[in-house]
């Protein structure tokens, strides 16, 4: 099998996953336990592992659930659209469930909101996950956040499903400024950033060991030194350290093993200056990337 499409398929380990996993699991079974479904936010930042959860509570949560209402069909999955509109994220439903979109000019919000209720009941949705859901948050205005609190209302009301809201942290704030729409969520799961490699904490360094002893290619030991600028090169982030192994076994020549300078030359390779991070952590040295941790981190 291909490597990296082997390496896809490894599940991005993270310190924070039980938890969300619990909670979601909890909002599904809510489906179909009698009583009135709740819903999730799933928040964090890009490259904390979000879609990934997603993708595999899908493939297992779902697929493998016991109850005959819930599988891979009751889900609809769908991005919101940027700049973010109640239009044209009522676009996405109708595009995502394979439907006519209506006409945005001639029909009303109602109208359109009411057409998307029928489609998701005549399909059998039970769990709707909207991804992206920060995009509402860029451009922040009363009116908007107004207006997409209350078409979820209205949609968790009366299609009785599960609603998973997918974003970055601001994105809390749509549900966190309407009471009513807050008693329907279950909570909010955080996947946060990874603790920063010192003496005495471990979280990243165990971190990399759960995740190269899932990889398909070995990965040679890391020091403290190694971790402290692969910390800084992947942002503590989980995603991020995927991608940057992503690279390296492109980097890597012989197929055999990841060695540190095939991830210094990923990291070479990827890098793109910013504001934040102005250097490469592999080409400085260690008191300079030290230095950024205590100052960032």
């Amino acid at each position: 099998m291909n490597i990296l499409k082997k390496l896809q398929e490894t599940y991005i380990v993270h310190p924070h996953v039980d938890v969300a996993i619990d909670k979601i699991e909890a909002c599904i079974n809510s489906t179909v336990d009698g009583g009135t479904p709740r819903s999730l936010m799933l928040v964090g930042c890009p490259g904390s592992g979000k879609t990934s959860l997603i993708e595999t509570v899908i493939d297992t949560t779902i697929v493998e659930h016991e109850h005959p209402e819930i599988s891979e069909e009751s889900v609809l999955l769908l991005d919101t659209p940027s700049p973010a509109t109640l239009k044209a994220l009522q676009s996405e439903y109708f595009a995502a469930m394979d439907a006519h979109i209506m006409d945005i000019k001639t029909d009303t919000e109602s109208k359109r909101t009411k057409r998307i209720i029928e489609l998701i009941k005549k399909k059998g949705y039970r769990i709707i996950i909207n991804d992206e859901i920060h995009h509402f948050t860029e451009k922040y205005k009363n009116r908007v956040e107004s207006v997409v609190c209350d078409f979820y209302k209205t949609l968790m009301k009366q299609t009785r499903c599960t609603f998973i809201l997918v974003g970055k942290h601001e994105a809390e704030i749509i549900v966190q400024t309407d009471a009513q729409l807050r008693r329907r969520f279950l909570g909010t799961a955080r996947l946060l950033r990874l603790n920063k490699p010192t003496a005495t904490d471990t979280q990243f360094s165990d971190f990399v060991a759960e995740y190269n002893g899932n990889c398909p290619l070995k990965i040679t030991k890391f020091g403290h030194d190694f971790l402290c600028r692969t910390y800084v090169a992947c942002d503590g982030l989980p995603g991020l350290y995927h991608a940057l192994i992503e690279s390296a076994i492109r980097c890597n020549k012989d197929g055999k093993k990841i060695t540190q300078s095939d991830i210094a030359k990923a990291m070479d390779l990827e890098f793109q200056p910013s504001e934040s991070l102005s250097f490469n952590p592999y080409s400085v040295t260690l008191p300079r990337v030290t230095a950024w941790l205590e100052q960032t981190v």
